[in-house]
């Protein structure tokens, strides 16, 4: 799991229950878990530099993927298809022109509910 991305998730799903404020406030809120570190030893002696990086983005992905199935199981009604498309239209509609923190945390997070977006389509058409 990408400790990273589960935690937008879950700083998003407790920055409250008002349907209205919930993007601007989870943006508001600090991110800070403290330090969080992914720590995977790959021998470039054994597998060559190219491979390696390969092989790393492999895993990221996979860790992706797998963060955002626990996110779907978990807070199937926070992050449903609807849902989602009313987060980033929000998103799309708030600016933070003074605070380049808050502005970057929004594109962050619209960044990550796109992608959150194209897991579920991608799921969806998987079962159909």
């Amino acid at each position: 799991m990408d400790p990273n991305l589960w935690a937008k998730f879950l700083v998003f799903v407790f920055s409250g229950s008002d349907e209205k404020n919930r993007v601007k406030l989870a943006i508001e809120k600090p991110w800070n878990f403290g330090p969080i570190e992914r720590v995977k030893l790959y021998s470039i002696d054994e597998i060559g530099c190219e491979e390696m990086h390969k092989k790393m983005s492999v895993d990221i992905e996979i860790e992706r993927q797998k963060t955002y199935e626990l996110t779907c199981y978990l807070f199937k009604k926070e992050f449903s298809k609807e849902n989602l498309e009313k987060y980033i239209k929000s998103l799309q509609e708030l600016k933070y022109k003074e605070d380049p923190e808050k502005e970057n945390k929004r594109l962050r997070l619209l960044n990550t509910f796109n992608e959150m977006l194209k897991f579920l389509i991608k799921q969806n058409d998987n079962i159909v």
